[in-house]
């Protein structure tokens, strides 16, 4: 309820946004919902991303486009570090990228270009 009621005062605010991009997918259902509240259209008005790609945004009205990451590849990288650096205590720090990937659905009307620029600048942060 809280999201919902923020970005719906957020959009009040703050006509000219034309897209959210969610830290998690759960959150950008409840944007989409105060999107919805404020009479504006999902993605003719506004576009909307999530993050973690969960397999309920394959059964909205309107399907959650979404950042996809493998999140068993994640926790089995990082096992598998914790592992070596236990056994080796001297074992140098590292650093490993999965890169995560967009699913486009029809909540963004984003180009595949844009995506991977706002990634990109994620990354380099």
């Amino acid at each position: 309820q809280t999201i919902r009621k923020t970005c719906y005062d957020f959009l009040g605010e703050h006509p000219e946004v034309t897209a959210f991009f969610c830290l998690y997918d759960y959150i950008a259902f409840a944007a989409m919902k105060g999107i919805y509240d404020r009479g504006l259209r999902i993605p003719q008005d506004i576009a909307v991303v999530g993050y973690d790609d969960i397999e309920l945004n394959r059964y909205l009205p309107i399907e959650l486009s979404s950042v996809h990451t493998n999140s068993r590849r994640v926790g089995e990288t990082a096992a598998r570090i914790i592992v070596n650096q236990l056994k080796n205590a001297n074992t140098d720090l590292q650093q490993i990228i999965l890169p995560p990937r967009m699913i486009e659905r029809a909540s963004s009307n984003w180009s595949r270009e844009d995506v991977q620029m706002i990634l990109s600048s994620q990354n380099a942060e």
